[in-house]
């Protein structure tokens, strides 16, 4: 009986949330942010998560830049709220070749200004979309879903105590975030703090961070969309970066967006590593599903590996001990016999392991990663060392092992490690 009580509960609060929500379009120039309102990116994402039967959303955002005025001592003597939002967007504050927006950002801070002391903030702030879950199992699938995208600081946020399971009203929540924002006070008591020069240093960082921002988000779209839809994405299917792509290049002209095609060529995903570290790798991949066994291992040269920035030399002992022979035992301090090992050769070798593409590579590419599980620990020491790194290849027909292309964007973990 309780436990249909909280499910009437739950779909009640979907429908009412799902109804009142607003779909923003790319010309509002409001805060989409704000409580009931969905900006343009994040769209079809919100979508595809209501169209689940056990979740739904209760707040999202697909990453803003924003210039925020902090209260000033008036506003406390006259007891006002808060601050106000000197500027906000959703996209890249400077675009190719355009000074429009950055032109629009630093007119209103030079206006907020005008009309107060005020002390000013520049922030970037990242995709962050919350749920609530009928039950535990859906939440737990959801972060650990977000966190194989990349967003390591996603969790559950409250669960359904016992007190609150007799009554009806518990409510699971869960939020997927990422730590990848930033924060730069460029104005104090009215006075601005930074050159132009050094305003548009900080412009720029912020459109780094919001193409690595829409370019995670469309990995957890995609990875949301195989486990709890069933459905493997495309490239072509991505939303976030598409929408970028199309605003950006030559005002919506899609003419030039001949990556699209790439549905039609097959795919192969390749582990490239260092021999020495290959077992240990291998056993990992094994162990997780990753290790596609219908293909076989095959070498790799030297050339390909420094093409992908891997450590190519061994390292060289220099210190030699009288008498030692290489390969012989001797006799160390506590006069037990030991065995010099033998020299590694000047060059490494390395090999490729075929394997079966998945969106837990990201984390496992990203350098800096902390939440990475122990079963997969030797394969991002490995890629940490830079000894190791994942491959896409094209392949233009089946069965053609000459018709492999390199995709030139593998191999590079810099877009999600910030």
């Amino acid at each position: 009986m309780m436990m249909m009580q909280n499910e009437d509960n739950f779909e009640r609060r979907k429908s009412a949330t799902v109804s009142s929500l607003v779909m923003t379009s790319g010309d509002d120039d409001d805060d989409k942010s704000r409580a009931g309102r969905v900006d343009e990116r994040v769209r079809d994402f919100v979508e595809r998560v209501n169209a689940c039967e056990n979740i739904f959303t209760t707040s999202s955002c697909s990453g803003r830049v924003s210039i925020f005025a902090e209260r000033t001592e008036e506003d406390c003597k006259e007891k006002r709220k808060g601050g106000e939002w000197v500027f906000v967007s959703h996209e890249l504050v400077v675009k190719e070749e355009e000074e429009e927006e950055r032109s629009l950002m630093v007119e209103k801070m030079k206006e907020s200004l005008r009309k107060s002391s005020s002390t000013l903030t520049l922030r970037f702030e990242p995709f962050i979309l919350a749920v609530e879950t009928k039950d535990e199992h859906t939440a737990r699938m959801f972060v650990k879903c977000a966190r194989d995208a990349g967003y390591r600081e996603s969790g559950v946020v409250s669960t359904v105590d016992e007190s609150k399971r007799a009554s009806g009203s518990g409510r699971i929540t869960a939020s997927a975030r990422c730590s990848i924002r930033m924060e730069a006070l460029v104005a104090k008591d009215g006075e601005m703090l930074l050159s132009d020069e050094g305003l548009r240093i900080l412009v720029e960082e912020c459109n780094k961070k919001m193409k690595a921002n829409w370019e995670r988000a469309d990995r957890f779209y995609a990875l949301f969309t195989e486990r709890f839809c069933g459905e493997k994405k495309t490239d072509d299917a991505l939303i976030i970066n598409s929408k970028n792509n199309n605003n950006n290049n030559n005002g919506g002209d899609t003419s030039n967006n001949s990556h699209s095609g790439r549905t039609e060529k097959a795919k192969r995903c390749w582990f490239l590593v260092d021999s020495l570290c290959a077992k240990t790798c291998k056993d990992a991949l094994k162990r997780n599903g990753w290790l596609d066994q219908s293909r076989k291992s095959a070498s790799a040269s030297i050339e390909e590996a420094q093409r992908r920035h891997l450590v190519v030399d061994n390292p060289v002992v220099h210190e030699e001990i009288d008498g030692d022979v290489e390969g012989k035992e001797n006799t160390g301090e506590d006069g037990k016999k030991v065995k010099k090992p033998k020299a590694l050769p000047p060059k490494k070798s390395f090999v490729k392991l075929p394997v079966i593409e998945t969106n837990a590579f990201v984390t496992l590419m990203d350098k800096n990663a902390t939440a990475v599980e122990p079963s997969s620990a030797p394969i991002h020491f490995a890629i940490s060392l830079n000894l190791a790194t994942f491959i896409v290849e094209d392949v233009d027909a089946p069965g053609n092992e000459n018709g492999s292309r390199s995709n030139s964007g593998s191999g590079s973990s810099s877009s999600s490690s910030s």
